[in-house]
């Protein structure tokens, strides 16, 4: 909540500051491009439960890079419009040795990804000489996290593979597949500061704050996950875009 605080004070004293440094620019009145966004989100609902069944098996780190797009087209003086989209994953992986076989593992991957889109709106709030340009953005739409868990044998016969439908094989059974999801409600302030490198092309550093509000339960398939955990992904980001407009 404090870091929250933080950016939304920030925010504040840079609109304040806009009008003593405006000055003749190069500006985009529509453009968009790729950009690449790192998270921190905590990832501790899946680690402890991963590292319980899993000897050896590596945490996944706090460190998601999102990979994405966005558009944008002026709608009023400085003000712009448009949307986004991002989506992102990590994965870990480790084994254990094979309950009946001698000298077979069993490996186990684990993925989180991340990803969503919607709405997004930005304020040029201030610019530097002619090349440099400020802006405040926030990005408002929906998204959703996936858990995905891979157990394989290191021996996968394709008998074996259909056999594992056989109800009488769920004991011994060491090659699966399970995906749970769960959707939130986002809202994204950001900080930017573009460079125009000619007068249609720039790059652009943002930081800002992901605040993610949960919808509903955990999901298997179509099932209502019980127990899950109210986690929180909510996070700090930073990364860049690429604009290419005019």
């Amino acid at each position: 909540m404090k870091r929250t605080t933080n950016l939304w004070l920030f925010c504040l004293l840079f609109v304040a500051l806009a009008p003593a440094a405006q000055a003749e620019r190069f500006s985009f009145s529509g453009g968009g491009g790729p950009l690449l966004n790192f998270t921190t989100p905590d990832l501790a609902f899946v680690n402890d439960q991963t590292a319980r069944f899993t000897p050896g098996y590596d945490k996944l780190e706090n460190f998601i890079p999102l990979y994405g797009g966005f558009g944008y087209g002026e709608v009023a003086r400085n003000f712009k419009l448009g949307g986004f989209g991002f989506g992102g994953a990590l994965i870990s992986s480790g084994t254990f040795p094979h309950p009946s076989q001698a000298g077979v593992r069993i490996r186990q991957d684990v993925a989180v990804s991340l990803g969503g889109g919607g709405l997004y709106t930005e304020y040029e709030a201030v610019h530097w000489a002619d090349r440099f340009e400020g802006a405040l953005g926030l990005g408002i739409g929906f998204g959703g996290v996936d858990v995905r868990i891979d157990q394989i044998n290191a021996i996968a016969r394709w008998d074996d593979l259909w056999g594992s439908l056989n109800p009488d094989s769920l004991a011994d059974r060491n090659t699966f597949a399970i995906e749970m999801s769960r959707g939130f409600f986002m809202l994204h302030p950001e900080i930017g500061v573009k460079y125009f490198i000619t007068s249609f092309m720039a790059l652009e550093i943002r930081g800002g704050y992901m605040l993610m509000v949960n919808l509903g339960e955990w999901q298997y398939q179509d099932l209502k996950v019980l127990d899950g955990p109210d986690n929180d992904m909510s996070a700090p980001t930073f990364g860049l875009r690429l604009v290419f407009g005019g």
